[in-house]
Parts: structure tokens; sequence; C-alpha cells
């Protein structure tokens, strides 16, 4: 299919550009092949799009997530980008991630809940295990927010 489609072309370097999902599914692809040729990950240790919702309902989808405890990875978010996506739209990306490791499950004790709404920084001082993002992934065995690597 990728040969029917619009074949397009940087305009500054004239370089080919990657022309839809199918170079990106390609990509995330290769980089889990590298992976696991490296020594990180079964073959069933890797999950692509795995969406992350935020408060706002917004779904941050990784592009591949790395389950490979064996390796001391217990678990890394991977976002591949192909030059398509600028610093702002990086950094935007970043942002979110960082937002949703920060979230509180739904069942979280209120005055937790309480104590993050009065105080933009309380967020900080609630253990690590009580967020959100750990109902998903194992623990790191690090402090701070679930991995995140950019390829």
């Amino acid at each position: 299919m990728s040969v029917l489609r619009k074949q397009e072309y940087d305009p500054d370097t004239g370089e080919l550009l990657g022309t839809g999902y199918d170079d990106h599914a390609a990509a995330v692809t290769s980089t889990a092949a590298e992976l696991h040729r490296a020594g990180i990950g079964h073959r069933l240790g890797f999950q692509t799009e795995i969406g992350h919702r935020l408060g706002s309902s917004f779904v941050q989808r990784a592009d591949l997530v790395v389950r490979a405890p064996e390796a001391g990875v217990p678990v890394l978010l991977v976002e591949v980008d192909r030059r398509t996506e600028d610093a702002h739209e990086l950094v935007a990306k970043l942002r979110r991630y960082w937002e949703w490791g920060r979230l509180l499950p739904k069942d979280a004790a209120k005055s937790k809940v309480d104590l993050v709404r009065s105080r933009p920084d309380a967020i900080e001082h609630v253990d690590h295990e009580k967020r959100l993002w750990r109902r998903f992934y194992p623990p790191t065995g690090r402090e701070g927010l679930v991995p995140l690597a950019l390829v």
C-alpha cells in the first residue's frame, strides 16, 4: 500500500519524508527488534500503541511499551520520532507523560485528593506507590515517573 501513497520530500533538504503510519509502524517494529537483538525483552514483552488517559480525557499513546524484568527493565515507554515532530510537539508530549505519571487513581483516599487539589506541589509528597501509573506498571526500583525513552 505504501507504493500507492504520494511521496513527500523535505522542502529544505529534499530528503524523502515518512509518508504515513506504515513508516512509523515499521520504525516502531524495528526499534523493538533492535531491543530484542540487544537482549532486552522477550518477543511477547513488547506492546504497541498503548493508551494512557489523562484527566482531561486526552489519551497519550506510547508507541512501544517494553517489559523486560530479566534484563533490568521492568517497564519502559518508548516514543519513536521520525523527524516528523518539532521540538514544541515533543515537549508537549513529554509534559503529557509527566502529567499522567502524577495522576492519582479514582479510588484514591479523599485526604490525598484534597491535598493535591489544594497545593500544586503536594503530589511530590504522595508516595509513588499510590499513583495511578503504578496500577498499570510494576515498580522500577527508582523513585519518580515511569521511564520514557525517545528514539
